[in-house]
């Protein structure tokens, strides 16, 4: 998240995280998979999905997914109007991030990455979203 925010250029202070998100986390044997998680957080949205091998070799696992960061302002403000304004500017949106997740478990690592890498999996992820 710290990656996302720092490349979305936001100044948030030092305030406690509040936000709230949700998470579809399943096992197939040794292996997690996160395929969509979604999570919400002083004006920024992040909407992602990632692997974890191997679950059982703990912070030597390997991790591999992606994230997407965008900056939603007005999102959650119960005001008449703001929820079709939200909406105007969410499709006008020009803060976005997106970032690579890499390493394992006990060294993550994440790079920036310009939004066509994973536009993609992001497709993919959004259109499965929208059918739940």
């Amino acid at each position: 998240m710290h990656t996302l925010y720092n490349t979305l250029n936001l100044n948030l202070g030092q305030s406690k995280p509040e936000g709230t998100g949700q998470a579809k986390v399943r096992f197939d044997g040794t292996r997690i998979r996160i395929p969509s998680f979604v999570y919400f957080n002083r004006g920024v949205e992040v909407r992602g999905a990632a692997d974890i091998e191997d679950f059982t070799r703990g912070v030597e696992s390997r991790i591999e997914g992606y994230a997407v960061g965008s900056t939603r302002v007005l999102k959650g403000i119960r005001l008449p109007g703001v929820r079709e304004l939200d909406r105007l500017m969410a499709s006008m949106q020009t803060g976005v991030a997106s970032v690579t997740i890499g390493g394992t478990l006990g060294k993550v690592e994440v790079a920036v990455v310009p939004l066509p890498v994973v536009n993609g999996p992001l497709r993919h992820l959004l259109w499965s979203q929208l059918r739940e």
